[in-house]
């Protein structure tokens, strides 16, 4: 049952959704939650995030600022493994994959192993809203579902006008 966005996707059957919102950056987002990795170190995940854009009451005001952001936002020494722009559902998109590795945390019932993670992010503006659609996985099991993102780029639709 996917949460109301104004938006339409295709997830994996069996992956977990949550809706979430947030409480100091205002966006409303979905995660899809998928498989652990095989060191049962991480989740792989894809996001659907919205908020507004800065000239409707956000924090950014184009697409730029926000990678800005989010690049500023990484752990240490991230590489920026592709930057791209293509399309999707109309709207010209820009496209970062990223890798890192985030550093073992001392934290109950969690692994204190450092987890080389690769995220792709998706970054467009289609007022009022921006929007980052996102996939992360473990490094080592990426590829493994790559293809159900792809799905999600292709079958993303906006519903209002």
């Amino acid at each position: 049952n996917q949460p109301v966005l104004p938006v339409r996707f295709r997830h994996p059957l069996g992956w977990e959704v949550q809706e979430e919102s947030g409480k100091i950056e205002r966006y409303q987002q979905i995660r899809v939650r998928g498989p652990r990795n095989a060191e049962d170190t991480y989740t792989c995940y894809m996001t659907v995030r919205l908020q507004l854009l800065g000239g409707s009451g956000g924090k950014f005001a184009t697409v730029d600022e926000r990678i800005q952001h989010y690049l500023a936002q990484l752990y240490k020494d991230p590489q920026v493994l592709a930057d791209a722009t293509f399309t999707v559902a109309g709207v010209r998109a820009r496209t970062l994959t990223v890798g890192q590795t985030i550093p073992p945390l001392a934290q109950p019932g969690l692994k204190a192993r450092a987890i080389p993670v690769t995220t792709r992010t998706v970054f467009l503006a289609r007022p009022p809203y921006l929007y980052e659609l996102v996939y992360s996985a473990d490094t080592r099991e990426y590829d493994r579902h790559v293809r159900v993102f792809e799905r999600l780029l292709k079958t993303f639709r906006f519903l209002s006008s």
